[in-house]
């Protein structure tokens, strides 16, 4: 049981780490070195595709340790009596780091990913699309892709707050 509460503290760890890594480091370095936003923005969207498969071999990781531990939680109390809880907090906690992640990586992702088309060059700002109305398919579409990219970056960052807290969850 201790090699897997370690084992679960690595993965969780990891996943914690590669989220940090890319937000505090990864992004900064690439958009202040790279000119252009549509290049920089290209290349970090290739960066969040690896880590969002990352993620997701961490959670598998994470559900197979989560039932190893249970398993050996049950033969370890069945014949003392002792109930083995339904749900515990870090169960739900794991569940809910799912659901962001799922989130934000297969449902925002995707809608952002389908706006780039309707988006020519992201090196104009919003403020001067609105004063162009020939260009207001493209300003809906900017204005759509900007609210979404801060939702993603917001419920990614809850998941790695929820990451921190799990560390202290049994």
């Amino acid at each position: 049981m201790r090699f897997l509460s370690t084992l679960r503290s690595l993965v969780l760890g990891t996943w914690i780490g590669g989220i940090v890594c890319a937000g505090i480091i990864t992004a900064p370095a690439i958009f202040s070195k790279i000119s252009s936003k549509h290049v920089a923005g290209t290349v970090f969207g290739e960066v969040l595709q690896r880590l969002n498969k990352f993620e997701l071999v961490c959670i598998v990781l994470l559900i197979l340790i989560t039932v190893s531990m249970r398993i050996g939680s049950f033969w370890k109390n069945r014949t003392s009596g002792l109930r083995v809880k339904k749900w515990r907090l870090s169960d739900i906690g794991l569940l809910l780091m799912f659901c962001f992640w799922f989130y934000y990586a297969q449902i925002l992702t995707k809608e952002m990913e389908s706006l780039k088309g309707a988006i020519p060059s992201f090196e104009v700002t919003i403020e001067q699309l609105e004063k162009d109305p020939a260009r207001s398919e493209e300003l809906i579409a900017r204005k759509r892709f900007d609210f979404l990219h801060k939702r993603y970056s917001r419920v990614m960052s809850g998941n790695m707050v929820l990451g921190v807290v799990m560390f202290f969850i049994p």
